[in-house]
């Protein structure tokens, strides 16, 4: 599957180094590096005008950066436990309600990291969830950003990861950028199944006086249409 794919080392892309540093362009042969770029360069121009005469950008930002739904902490990547703190609330107001530019650089770092951090998912991270709901006194967390199969759940059901690659393009090509009408090129794109695929989280409880699950139901998504 595209998401199992991986960039095996060659002489044109090297292990990264002791800081576990590479470029994107040494993933590349040089023949293939200029034009890659280019094709990049030119998707990251659409990419931002989409996103600004749509008004997505808009509708993105004012979505709170951590939210809390039930006796759950939603966050797209992870949030370690150092950023649980006193002003963590002001923060996650302040990103609603001004630019990036206007933004302090306490909450920038925050939300850099609540959308790309997977330490919840690499050794230790069952004890960073706990930390983190323990500053919380919530009873679990629930990510995206680090895409399966299926919804999975960890650490005792206290970690929630909800991304299952429902995205029929994803589940084809992953994060790779490929040129959706030129088939047949080196950098057309797979095609997709025309079925759902994957599964989605629900939390439910009959009463708001009950006391939340220990589990959520992961319901599977396979045969709708």
């Amino acid at each position: 599957r595209a998401t199992r794919r991986v960039v095996v080392p060659t002489a044109f892309a090297p292990v990264p180094d002791s800081r576990g540093r590479r470029s994107l362009w040494e993933a590349f042969e040089p023949a293939d590096a200029k034009r890659i770029r280019a094709r990049l360069e030119t998707w990251q121009v659409e990419y931002a005008k989409g996103l600004e005469e749509t008004g997505l950008v808009d509708f993105l930002r004012a979505r709170p950066l951590v939210a809390v739904v039930g006796d759950a902490l939603v966050v797209h990547g992870g949030l370690p436990p150092e950023f649980v703190d006193a002003e963590l609330t002001a923060r996650v107001v302040q990103a609603t309600e001004r630019p990036w530019g206007n933004l302090t650089s306490a909450t920038q770092r925050l939300a850099a990291t609540v959308t790309q951090d997977r330490s919840f998912h690499r050794g230790g991270g069952c004890r960073l969830v706990r930390e983190v709901l323990e500053r919380t006194g919530l009873g679990r967390i629930v990510v995206g950003h680090t895409p399966g199969d299926d919804v999975r759940t960890s650490c005792g059901g206290a970690l929630v990861a909800a991304d299952s690659s429902l995205s029929r393009p994803f589940r084809a090509n992953g994060n790779y950028y490929c040129g959706v009408r030129a088939a047949g090129s080196p950098d057309s794109c797979e095609a997709t199944v025309d079925a759902c695929e994957g599964s989605i989280a629900r939390l439910a409880r009959s009463d708001a006086a009950d006391a939340w699950p220990a589990n959520v139901d992961a319901l599977p998504m396979r045969g709708r249409p």
